[in-house]
């Protein structure tokens, strides 16, 4: 997922200086999840947003049905084109997975980190 926020961050500082692009960010969970827009949409409005400037005009669509662990799309379109990127996780053992490479990175190394210091 940090990657794939690294790369709308990117994504958001290219299209918004051309101008021509709108946002919207779409989420789908599982029925069970309580919180709609998920933390991680609302953290890739963010993102988008410092680029953009525009807190409200970025929707954020919440699906929740079945039983999907978690799929995230940021869509920049323009009259011209459309450029989407998606993040789907198929099992939440990447969420201990990227713990771990976290965990594995900071051995050694005092004081207090971000992701962003990480990755």
């Amino acid at each position: 997922m940090n990657v794939f926020m690294k790369t709308a961050d990117y994504l958001s500082q290219i299209t918004a200086d051309l101008g021509s692009f709108k946002v919207d960010i779409s989420e789908t969970h599982h029925i069970h999840k309580k919180d709609a827009p998920s933390g991680t949409a609302i953290s890739l409005k963010e993102i988008v947003n410092k680029s953009y400037h525009n807190p409200d005009g970025i929707p954020i669509k919440s699906i929740r049905e079945g039983e999907i662990i978690g799929i995230h799309s940021i869509n920049f379109k323009s009259p011209l084109e459309t450029i989407t990127i998606t993040h789907s996780l198929s099992s939440r053992d990447a969420l201990a997975a990227g713990a771990i490479f976290v965990a594995n990175r900071l051995i050694g190394k005092k004081g207090v980190f971000e992701i962003k210091d990480i990755i």
